[in-house]
């Protein structure tokens, strides 16, 4: 038991150590970010091999959610760079 939690443990550190450097990069690139949590996952899966119920279900649920995160982000209108936003010193 005291390995799946230790599995877990590294899992979840690995997975926030990933998003707090995509948090504070300069070019953000969702794509590179939910590959690197793809490969986090498949590297975990790997390992646990369907072993433990409780790292299973945390490594299914957690994909479930990044899966659904890059779903909704597609969604999000992007920013428009041909049209930039009305200067404050230029009359309307």
């Amino acid at each position: 038991m005291t390995e799946e939690f230790e599995a877990l443990a590294s899992y979840c550190g690995e997975r926030h150590a990933a998003l707090e450097r995509f948090a504070t990069a300069v070019d953000f690139r969702p794509q590179g970010f939910f590959a690197h949590l793809d490969g986090i996952y498949q590297k975990y899966k790997a390992q646990d091999g369907g072993k433990s119920k409780l790292l299973s279900r945390v490594l299914e649920q957690t994909r479930q959610a990044d899966l659904r995160l890059q779903d909704t982000l597609k969604l999000l209108p992007r920013e428009r760079q041909e049209a930039p936003p009305p200067r404050a010193d230029v009359p309307l």
